[in-house]
């Protein structure tokens, strides 16, 4: 998403009435902005990561399916859980466990 468009849900609701708010942007890539959110529930922190659906190269679907792959039969140290993955609006939507700093911050220090 570049910084002309639409910013996404400050919401997002799964098929299983889980909730989930979104509280800033935390970084962004070649496929979309990643933002920190967090289980309404628990108030437990998640990455959700937004890719705009009319985006010519649509990455996160095939990432969320990556990721469920490599969870089976358990889920390895080092690769996320995912959440949720769906539409909201104009965006897809992928929530995930939040591992701690991006690569970008890690550079940074």
């Amino acid at each position: 998403m570049s910084s002309n468009s639409a910013k996404p849900p400050s919401s997002l609701k799964d098929s299983k009435g889980g909730t989930y708010s979104i509280d800033k942007r935390i970084g962004a890539g070649c496929f979309g902005d990643v933002w920190l959110g967090r289980i309404d529930a628990t108030k437990e922190p998640v990455a959700v990561k937004f890719e705009d659906v009319m985006a010519s190269s649509r990455q996160l679907e095939q990432e969320y399916l990556v990721i469920r792959l490599l969870c089976q039969p358990t889920r390895p140290q080092g690769v996320v859980q995912p959440h949720y993955y769906g539409q909201e609006g104009r965006f897809n939507c992928l929530v995930m466990e939040l591992l701690g700093k991006s690569l970008e911050d890690r550079m940074k220090t």
